[in-house]
């Protein structure tokens, strides 16, 4: 299990794009929880595109984005790279620790 930086993490949020493309992921996706349905379970994603077209962004900026926010463990990518969601578990981990 990789180690939950919480500096890390705000430092992401520290940056104008970022936070507007963390808060998208949020949006959209929820806590990344897996969802069950019809005995399925799914994880709701999103995509670089979509990304872009709700904050305006262009897609290499939405990348590098995505990259530092996945760095920062507050996102996670689907197995194939192709899709992100909120992983809220790791932040829920960096509030733990700060207050042990």
């Amino acid at each position: 299990m990789p180690e939950i930086d919480g500096a890390a993490m705000l430092r992401a949020l520290a940056e104008v794009d970022t936070l507007r493309v963390f808060a998208v992921v949020v949006d959209g996706t929820g806590t990344g929880a897996p969802q069950r349905s019809n005995n399925r379970i799914s994880i709701t994603g999103t995509t670089v595109r979509g990304v872009s077209r709700r904050t305006g962004l262009p897609e290499t900026a939405v990348v590098i984005a995505l990259e530092q926010l996945t760095e920062a463990h507050l996102i996670a990518a689907s197995p194939v790279g192709d899709g992100w969601h909120t992983d809220f578990s790791s932040l829920s981990e960096a509030v733990q620790s700060l207050s042990s």
